[in-house]
């Protein structure tokens, strides 16, 4: 896997050494060819006083060095003429370095890049969600406050089975399940961003479908799949260059969008593995079929192989002890490989000295012996789902920590409430 890439100049970190660094043409920033460690975003951090500034910062946390960093919030988008107060968007997922996002007010999307300083190059728009099939009309219409006299455009949707119009806030929270990217956008022109495709799970309710676009498209294509049930996650397969896409029954086709105007669909495997092995003892067959337990399927390639992380969890009260609804809390995780030529699961009971990166990202694997900082045959995992729930608690925001696959150990990294749920990002150029 070619390491990560990192704007030496950023706020991020910064080399010693300048050996093996080119300069982007662009906006002559100087670029250092070295791993650089996985991050979460943590937008509104409340866990430590001095964090409270979260209204104009990014926070990141690195994993390796257990070290907050925050950036400077500027949501100004070079195609349009205001700026976005920084509570004005949600992130809905991160592939490649890029975090995706979603407006509050309009529910317009795009790509920005925390690690390019030239506001110029950080932001690509995606296209309108109003080209997806579900949304059958917007609206804009003006809104008058009558406690302050302010006034604003609100922006409604019409969406295919309701009866009435659905606001861009209900529809920016939990419209889209996962986006991922087949690559960078590269910030040294549009003809390399040409070949970036970006691929979405996407609906206002089940079933959730997939559709994709390139960058600079104007509209996003619909895939059809005569599979009914909802999608829950993606990958695009470097090793086959094509995109995975699994279902909540387990079904995984791939998807061959190399000519966009004729995506080529199979399916790669029908059957689900097994949550239970013969060489696990009775706890772990206890925490895998336990009446209350939970399984989260994700993909992810490692090792140049396509794999499937089971995520077991289990329900707790204990995370917010005054709330009515049980939260769910990882337990322990699972990993197979698929067979192409079986067309089988196969059980890996260890990564050796690699280590996973999942929850609402693309799933991403690394090799520990490029991050000292990090634990080997580890997954770290953060919330899958950004949203919240019905008592306006983040769901699952606390479910954020390392699970060592050797041991069976589970050790939850220390972070109190936060809002919205963090997400893992790989920064690279």
């Amino acid at each position: 896997m070619v390491p990560p890439c990192l704007f030496a100049n950023g706020p991020y970190k910064k080399s010693k050494s300048r050996r093996d660094a080119k300069i982007c043409p662009n906006c002559k920033s100087t670029i250092i060819n070295e791993p650089v460690e996985p991050i979460v975003r943590l937008t509104k951090l409340k866990f430590k006083p001095e964090y409270w500034e979260y209204s104009d910062y990014h926070h990141f946390l690195n994993a390796a060095e257990n070290k907050v960093l925050k950036k400077k919030i500027n949501m100004w988008m070079p195609w349009q003429t205001d700026h976005l107060p920084p509570a004005g968007h949600i992130c809905i997922g991160s592939s490649h370095g890029w975090l995706a996002y979603i407006l509050r007010n309009n529910c317009s999307l795009y790509l920005y890049n925390p690690f390019i300083e030239s506001s110029s190059m950080a932001y690509l728009p995606l296209p309108p969600i109003e080209t997806l099939p579900p949304i059958i009309s917007s609206r804009r219409r003006l809104n008058i406050d009558s406690t302050s006299s302010s006034s604003s455009i609100v922006t409604e949707f019409m969406i295919w089975k309701h009866m009435s119009l659905v606001s861009a806030l209900d529809v920016s929270h939990n419209f889209f399940r996962k986006v991922v990217m087949s690559s960078a956008p590269s910030p040294f022109g549009a003809d390399q961003d040409s070949r970036c495709t970006v691929m979405a799970i996407y609906g206002q309710e089940d079933p959730q479908r997939l559709a994709f676009c390139r960058i600079g498209d104007t509209s996003w294509t619909a895939l059809n799949s005569p599979l009914t049930d909802s999608y829950v996650d993606l990958l695009y397969f470097s090793k086959t260059q094509l995109f995975y896409a699994l279902t909540h029954n387990g079904y995984v086709e791939s998807w061959n969008l190399s000519d966009p105007s004729s995506p080529e669909r199979s399916l790669a495997i029908s059957t689900m593995p097994p949550k239970l092995q013969p060489t696990m003892n009775n706890h772990q067959q206890s925490v895998r079929s336990h009446d209350y337990a939970h399984t989260t399927m994700y993909l992810a390639e490692s090792s140049e192989e396509l794999v499937m992380v089971l995520r077991h969890k289990c329900f707790n009260r204990g995370v917010f002890p005054f709330s009515v609804v049980a939260k769910e809390n990882t337990a322990a995780f699972d990993v197979y490989k698929l067979d192409f030529v079986e067309n089988k699961w196969v059980y890996v009971p260890s990564l050796c000295d690699r280590l996973l990166f999942i929850g609402q990202n693309h799933s991403v694997s690394l090799s520990a012996n490029d991050f000292p900082g990090l634990r080997k045959n580890s997954i770290y995992f953060a919330p899958e789902n950004v949203g919240s729930d019905s008592d306006g608690a983040p769901e699952g925001c606390n479910d954020l920590g390392v699970f060592n696959l050797e041991d069976d150990s589970l050790q939850r990294l220390d972070l109190e409430y936060m809002e919205p749920s963090p997400i893992w990002v790989v920064p690279q150029i």
